[in-house]
């Protein structure tokens, strides 16, 4: 007998997305024959809302956003913002100074705009949606040392940092960030550092969002590949690692599915939901 299953929860990059950075025709039918059966989708994602949005938005694919490792819930693609967690400034200027002392890339993700430390390196969502009117009219995006540090003054999510091969390694990384006071980390990738405001996770915004839908952690299915999935894997009664996550996701999760590359999303709604 299948599970009950009331609200699907995918990450997006490597999970719902396939290797090109889509939803595959299989996987987005496989989405709206859930939600014709009455059952709830959401995307839980690193990425910033209008980001994750135009993904949505472009696989015809309704339904919650949880954006920001679960900073932001909002109610639908381009909608409105259920519930934000913001970091201190305190926590956020800490983060600035230790990672400009180390000299090391990074990404500010503050309420709509995108501050970027190196002007030579452009946030995937600029170029990727450069003719898009949607996030054009939403984001601002800034760039260079002088617009990260003023960035603090400014209502903060994330900061996303990015090793280079020449640079620090991420344990370094992360034993300077030692220091910051009330905050996360998490990674989405073995190249990256994820700084978050303290006690905040997909998992944490995977239980927001099923509280207000009314749904219990046994009727969620949750599905994902990297350390960032650990905690909404942990959280989901139902939890699927992809056939390409990291070891820390397959640990988390009970079930296993084939990869991003091969519907494993797809095929995991089929196995529990159709």
């Amino acid at each position: 007998m299948k599970p009950v299953v009331r609200l699907i929860a995918a990450d997006m990059d490597g999970t719902l997305l396939n290797e090109h950075s889509q939803v595959s025709p299989r996987t987005a039918y496989a989405i709206q024959q859930a939600r014709a059966k009455g059952i709830h989708f959401a995307a839980s994602t690193g990425r910033f809302p209008d980001d994750a949005s135009m993904v949505m938005l472009d696989a015809g694919i309704d339904g919650p956003i949880i954006s920001l490792n679960g900073c932001v819930i909002s109610d639908k693609p381009l909608g409105s913002v259920l519930t934000e967690h913001l970091m201190t400034k305190e926590t956020a200027q800490c983060a600035v100074d230790v990672l400009e002392d180390l000299g090391e890339g990074y990404f500010i993700f503050a309420r709509d705009a995108v501050y970027s430390r190196y002007k030579k390196t452009r946030h995937h969502s600029e170029t990727d949606f450069i003719d898009r009117k949607e996030i054009k009219d939403r984001v601002k995006y800034y760039y260079g040392r002088e617009a990260c540090l003023d960035a603090v003054n400014h209502p903060i999510y994330k900061f996303y940092v990015y090793r280079s091969e020449s640079g620090h390694s991420l344990a370094e990384i992360s034993d300077a960030l030692d220091c910051v006071p009330q905050y996360s980390l998490t990674q989405s990738s073995i190249n990256n550092i994820e700084i978050m405001p303290a006690n905040i996770s997909k998992g944490t915004g995977l239980r927001d969002l099923a509280e207000r839908l009314n749904i219990r952690p046994e009727h969620i299915l949750a599905l994902g590949d990297q350390l960032n999935d650990v905690p909404m894997l942990e959280y989901a009664g139902i939890s699927v690692a992809m056939g390409n996550a990291a070891q820390a996701a397959k640990d988390a999760a009970i079930h296993l599915t084939a990869s991003n590359m091969d519907d494993g999303v797809a095929e995991a709604i089929h196995r529990f939901c159709l």
